[in-house]
């Protein structure tokens, strides 16, 4: 995946924007035995040792669809990796941070037994995203297959973080479902997800599908999973990146999506949110479509930092269309919800690929009385026969 708005391009299905060139973010300095980002590695990390334990895993839960909850155990076991020195050339091998070991979870099940989850993660230290790698500075979880799960189930994390100040947050999954709570030294962040059937086809047959006709390929596999990618606020490069007004790391956008790729969404120049989708077209059997869900939520009001110049500030109804790859619309299944907190929950069912795009626009009533609304720097003209100014503007006299 690309990145969250235009041109922006990071590696890992992360999206961050930042506003501004000068500011830079306040980080807390550890007194624990956390995640020390000045670690030029990727660093592997278990459960907390200790109610005040920073840059680790809380818990993993799976919460079945009548409410009844899976209780996740935490099996340590050693860790052996050892970093690359820095500068070296090639990805650096995960490095363990005491006392935390590298954590196996298992999950009891309600016959009695216990099942392994099989959950992978990690932190990608700003250090090591600043070396000439290509790692993204942020946090990575994701779960594998685990036949015991069913697709009514949802997993979920809860981290503790110190450093981190999450921006965006992409990854596999259905039904997500994502918070995050400032602590006095950093953030507790609360992943839930479905597992997805993601169809997978191979990185050959993806790059010759982008040059030639996209509707001749089928899936090389089908895999289960869940993934989530938190993007940290300093970790932004590319053009037209801006730094990020988030900096209590709680006014943050998410997608999730049960297909292959998808860059994460850019703004046109008519201020549309724009997401490109890419993925097998059949599934295995060469002849079933391969069918997909996308979910986002975006923050829409005065506080938004990642897309504070489109159109769905202050709007007041949104549009969802879905193109196929030559460019005949799809029919899907959509649904878009506003909060009382300024959050555009956006969901949408039955997209068939290869290489579909998705845009979602903020409409506007073009005509009755104007009013200009204002929050800080940023500026909203509303217009309709009795127009209001959103949550937390103001009219201008």
């Amino acid at each position: 995946m690309s990145s969250w708005p235009s041109r922006v391009r990071i590696t890992g299905f992360i999206l961050a924007i930042l506003l501004g060139s000068t500011w830079t973010p306040v980080r807390a300095v550890p007194s624990y035995n956390g995640v020390d980002p000045s670690i030029a590695a990727p660093v592997s990390v278990g459960r907390c040792a200790t109610t005040e334990s920073l840059d680790c895993i809380v818990s993993i839960n799976v919460i079945r669809a009548d409410g009844s909850v899976l209780i996740g155990q935490s099996q340590d076991v050693p860790c052996l990796a050892v970093p690359k020195p820095q500068g070296t050339v090639g990805r650096a091998k995960r490095q363990c941070q005491p006392p935390f070991d590298e954590g196996q979870w298992n999950i009891n099940l309600p016959d009695g037994s216990v099942q392994p989850l099989g959950v992978g993660d990690e932190f990608d230290t700003p250090a090591w995203h600043q070396t000439p790698q290509t790692a993204l500075a942020g946090f990575h979880i994701r779960v594998s297959d685990a036949p015991f799960l069913n697709v009514t189930d949802q997993v979920e994390f809860k981290i503790r973080t110190s450093w981190l100040i999450p921006t965006g947050i992409t990854g596999y999954g259905r039904n997500a479902a994502i918070s995050v709570t400032n602590l006095p030294n950093g953030h507790l962040m609360t992943l839930k997800a479905s597992i997805a059937s993601v169809a997978i086809m191979s990185q050959g047959a993806r790059l010759y599908e982008m040059n030639k006709d996209p509707t001749k390929f089928s899936a090389d596999k089908i895999t289960r999973q869940i993934s989530f990618n938190v993007g940290d606020v300093n970790a932004v490069t590319g053009i037209n990146s801006v730094k990020s007004t988030c900096q209590s790391g709680t006014n943050f956008d998410w997608q999730m999506s049960d297909i292959q790729s998808f860059t994460n969404p850019e703004i046109d120049r008519s201020g549309n949110i724009v997401i490109q989708m890419n993925g097998p077209h059949y599934l295995m059997d060469q002849k079933a479509l391969n069918i997909g869900t996308y979910e986002a939520d975006v923050q829409v009001g005065p506080n938004a930092c990642t897309f504070r110049n489109s159109s769905l500030i202050g709007a007041q109804s949104y549009s969802i269309t879905v193109l196929d790859q030559d460019g005949t619309p799809e029919v899907t299944t959509n649904s878009i919800t506003v909060d009382a907190n300024n959050v555009a929950h956006f969901r949408i069912n039955g997209i068939h690929f290869s290489q579909p795009t998705i845009t979602i626009k903020g409409l506007r009533t073009n005509s009755g009385k104007k009013i200009t609304c204002v929050s800080g720097k940023i500026t909203q003209i509303i217009q309709g026969d009795q127009p209001t100014c959103p949550k937390g503007f103001s009219q201008k006299k």
